[in-house]
């Protein structure tokens, strides 16, 4: 597909912005991670992102750890394909997140940990958004929003705290 999409802006009518590797994204991300700081006084603790490009889960991850060295920054994937977590790919149906390679935006010096999220959960956790919060998400959101209900109660190395976990959707 990337190749594809290389050929296609060789046109003159055309532009290839290539995603993976334009870290002008990153600058545009950082946004998301100014606001959670303005929005969360008292600090954050943990953030997750669901990772495809990794230029949003990157960008935020750049502002929370200039503010506090001890946020901690996860990245998830789904576990069918594990690449960032385990280094193989394989298939999946989650839409926008892993891309079978690890995505040359991902700073491996600005994330502390790297999860795999079964996609039967991920999908399970969009029904229950639905159902409950009438939230009609997809399964990467499914992913993130699993992580911040679920995973936080048993997560022993995020202290409690007056602080909040962030995860977007």
């Amino acid at each position: 597909m990337i190749r594809h999409a290389q050929e296609v802006s060789a046109r003159s009518d055309c532009y290839y912005s290539d995603q993976f590797n334009n870290r002008d994204a990153l600058i545009g991300y950082e946004e998301i991670g100014r606001e959670l700081v303005t929005q969360f006084r008292d600090g954050i603790d943990a953030f997750c992102g669901a990772v495809g490009v990794a230029g949003m889960t990157m960008g935020v991850a750049r502002i929370l750890k200039s503010r506090s060295a001890s946020v901690r920054i996860v990245v998830l994937e789904p576990a069918s394909s594990p690449v960032i977590s385990e280094g193989w790919a394989g298939t999946h149906h989650v839409e926008g997140i892993g891309v079978g390679f690890v995505p040359p935006l991902l700073d491996h010096h600005l994330h502390d940990e790297a999860r795999s999220i079964p996609e039967e959960e991920a999908r399970t956790m969009c029904h229950q958004l639905t159902r409950e919060e009438g939230l009609l998400v997809g399964p990467s959101t499914g992913s993130t929003s699993l992580r911040r209900f679920v995973w936080p109660r048993n997560w022993a190395r995020v202290r409690r705290s007056s602080r909040s976990r962030a995860t977007p959707a």
